[in-house]
Order: C-alpha cells, then sequence, then structure tokens
C-alpha cells in the first residue's frame, strides 16, 4: 500500500476517533431555571413562576435553592411544591421571607440509596403580587444544590435566573365632538408615538363620543415623547390631528386625562385629494383611489386613514362609501369625462 495513503488514512481515523470522543463525553449540564425567564406584569397583579430542573444526564436526589427578589416591587404569597419528585416518598421544607426578599426551599428523596429523577420537571411554584408601581427585579438564585442518588452534590450545574417587570399604566381618554358642538359617536381615533413609530386605535363605541386607550409608561410611552393623534367622524366628513408632548408629571400621574378634540370640515382641499396621510399630495391621482378603497374595505385599520376626510366624498352624500372610490377611479381613468365630475359639497 502507498506509504502516504496509509499515513493520511491513519491521521484521518485520528482525527475522527477524537471527535467522536468529544461528542460522546461533551454532555449537557443539569439546570436549574426561573420559568418563564421574563414577564411583564402591573401594580396589583398576581401571577406565578415555576422552578424547574433539567436533569440533563444526572439523576436527582435532592434539590434546594435560595432565590432572590426585590421586596420593594413584589411580595411573595405562597409557595407550593412542584411534581418533580412525584413518585418518591420526599422531605420538604419551603419558606417565603418578604422582609428581606427571598425564598428558601428544599426537596430531597428519602429512603434507600440509587434513587433518582432523570426527567425534567417543575420542582416549586411561588407566587408573587406586584407591590410597586413601576420597576424591574431580578428573580436571582443565590446558593443551589442538587445531589446525586448517593446524596453528593452535583457540580458545574447551569443557573438561569429570571426578571420580572412591572409597568406603570398610561391611561389615554376623552371625548370627541364635531365641529358645532354637538357630540361624536364612535370616532375613529388613531394614536401614534412619533418617536418611536408604534401606533394604536383608542376604544370607542358607536353610543358615545368617549375614547380611551390604555399605554405602558416607560414600554409604550416616555416623557417628552410626542404623540400624535388623528381623529376623524364616521364618515370622515369632519377630521382633526393634533399633536401633544408627553410630560413627567403626566407620566407620573399616570395618563393623559380628559384629552378633548373637536372635529371640523376642512377649510380647503382639492375633492379626491386623499394620499398619502397626514400630508395631502395636492394632486388627485391611482394613490387617492387605493387610499380611498382601503379606507372603505377596511375602515378600522390605521394604515389608511385619510389625508382629508371631506375630500374622500367625492359625491358629496354625507359619507365615505364605494360609490365614491367608482367615481374617482373614472375621475383618475377619464379626466376629461364631464360624467366623472368630483364633488365633495363645497
Amino acid at each position: 500500500m502507498n506509504k502516504t495513503l496509509v499515513t493520511t488514512t491513519a491521521v484521518a481515523i485520528f482525527i475522527f476517533a477524537q471527535i467522536g470522543f468529544v461528542t460522546l463525553t461533551a454532555q449537557a449540564n443539569p439546570m436549574i431555571s426561573v420559568d418563564p425567564a421574563y414577564l411583564k406584569a402591573s401594580h396589583g397583579d398576581t401571577f406565578t413562576v415555576n422552578i424547574t430542573v433539567d436533569p440533563a444526564n444526572e439523576k436527582i436526589r435532592g434539590a434546594a435553592f435560595e432565590l432572590y427578589f426585590n421586596n420593594s416591587l413584589l411580595n411573595a404569597t405562597s409557595l407550593a411544591q412542584g411534581t418533580f419528585f412525584s413518585g418518591f416518598d420526599t422531605w420538604f421544607r419551603g419558606e417565603t421571607d418578604n422582609i428581606t426578599g427571598k425564598i428558601d426551599y428544599g426537596e430531597a428523596i428519602t429512603g434507600d440509596e440509587g434513587k433518582g429523577v432523570t426527567e425534567s420537571g417543575k420542582l416549586a411554584t411561588i407566587t408573587f403580587q406586584a407591590i410597586g408601581e413601576h420597576g424591574v427585579s431580578k428573580l436571582r438564585f443565590e446558593e443551589i444544590l442538587l445531589s446525586d442518588p448517593w446524596a453528593s452534590e452535583i457540580s458545574n450545574v447551569t443557573i438561569n435566573n429570571g426578571t420580572v417587570e412591572i409597568e406603570a399604566p398610561f391611561l389615554i381618554y376623552g371625548y370627541v365632538s364635531y365641529e358645532d358642538g354637538s357630540e361624536c359617536n364612535d370616532p375613529k381615533v388613531n394614536i401614534i408615538n412619533m418617536n418611536t413609530k408604534e401606533e394604536w386605535q383608542a376604544k370607542t363605541n358607536e353610543s358615545s363620543n368617549y375614547y380611551q386607550l390604555m399605554l405602558s409608561s416607560g414600554t409604550d410611552i416616555n416623557a417628552s415623547e410626542v404623540l400624535r393623534f388623528n381623529v376623524t367622524s364616521p364618515d370622515g366628513s369632519q377630521s382633526n390631528i393634533t399633536e401633544h408632548t408627553v410630560t413627567m408629571e403626566e407620566i407620573n400621574d399616570g395618563g393623559l386625562f380628559g384629552f378633548n378634540i373637536s372635529l371640523s370640515a376642512p377649510a380647503s382641499g382639492l375633492c379626491g385629494d386623499v394620499a398619502p396621510y397626514p400630508d395631502c399630495s395636492g394632486k388627485v391621482d391611482m394613490g387617492d383611489v387605493i387610499l380611498l378603497l382601503n379606507n372603505v374595505s377596511y375602515p378600522e385599520n390605521p394604515r389608511y386613514v385619510l389625508c382629508n376626510g371631506w375630500a374622500g366624498d367625492c359625491r358629496c352624500s354625507g359619507k365615505i362609501d364605494m360609490g365614491d372610490v367608482i367615481l374617482l377611479l373614472n375621475n383618475v381613468s377619464y379626466p376629461e369625462n364631464p360624467r366623472y365630475v368630483l364633488d365633495c359639497c363645497d
């Protein structure tokens, strides 16, 4: 046999043997985790987290941990055994300490040596109440102990801590009126954070001119950020675009209260010029037809708000519907045809 071939083959066998050796010996470590690893809550909310154990390639006879939390934000209300050691007789202890912000837990199989759990499971369940107004609390393991079937400590345990974020509510509400002061029931109220470009549709009701939107300060909105209110009447004939800069006082108060909006018919504009939002283009083309069609087809979608509600009522009917879309399409397609002249109630 060729000497070079023999040498190459020997090297290849050695490399593959080493790879195989690494594959066989590179085993995962046992793991103890807070589940879920991250969650959000509001002041006053009650929620639970689980402490889970993954034995990996070990047998677990006993498990113990100390878990610390921010006691100015969270209050531990209960601690319960999980199902990790179900099927075995166990010794158990569990204590909650809200003065220092600590959970102390231990559980182990009793009886003869050699017993242990090999499947992942829930070791304990902890119930918390969010007592703080706003902030972030770590759920942090300080001491953990996993033992094997002969009560010896298992080393190299992977630890996964948790995080709880308490969101402060930020409530926005107000009333919408027509230009003459009468109530505008079931208005369309779209609110955009101009800094983050996030947008929301406020809740309204067909029998009321009240609108409401619940956000979270620190997450959805912060002081000095600008909110744009785009409000239209149900038929799109009257509208209002207003911007408001959120103050720290409003953040501390928990909202923007009584932000009332008065609509008006546009003083000027080009009939049929409804796109783009929020500033009209000054001309009527197929872009206006497409936006008006989407506005009629998907009236609740904030992406299809008209830049000028008055300009969408192309037939002067007092409402915007598919008839306006058809007339606008014909006007754009056959601009010289007198049958397709637009009339926005000048």
